[in-house]
């Protein structure tokens, strides 16, 4: 809801706080779980990824709905990770793979629930940043 100036905080302002402990690098939206076609939030930590569902609750009441938020699944990382980028590499239908770039240049690739492989990227010095495009089937980045 728009805040005019001078209101104060409504309670449906604020859809969900959690509190996750670790630092965010990065938060992406899409088919990361599965077995569904439904999106899921992947949120990249320095050392993990995890995927998590959102859902949501209509509210009866003045407090109005109520969200929650389930982690799926998780990785641990061996690398400290850097960004990321998702998408359907390789042409898959219905689901997204997600690409991890780590502080050393190594390219980590997830299959959903699944480690697919990692490759160092060549004379790479210091991570920048990271794109895939659908349309060539290819991760766009630059080098040092």
């Amino acid at each position: 809801h728009p805040v005019k100036t001078g209101d104060g905080a409504q309670a449906e302002d604020l859809l969900l706080e959690v509190h996750l402990r670790d630092p965010i690098l990065q938060v992406e939206v899409g088919k990361f779980v599965s077995g569904t076609e439904m999106l899921h939030l992947a949120v990249l930590h320095s050392r993990k990824l995890c995927v998590y569902s959102v859902s949501g609750t209509l509210g009866n009441v003045e407090h109005g709905n109520q969200y929650q938020i389930k982690l799926m699944y998780e990785h641990n990382l061996q690398r400290t990770a850097c960004n990321m980028t998702y998408g359907s590499f390789g042409g898959v239908k219905g689901r997204d793979l997600i690409c991890i770039q780590s502080m050393d240049g190594m390219l980590m690739v997830f299959e959903q629930e699944s480690y697919a492989f990692g490759r160092f990227l060549p004379g790479s010095l210091l991570p920048g940043p990271l794109a895939y495009s659908s349309r060539t089937d290819s991760f766009i980045t630059v080098s040092s």
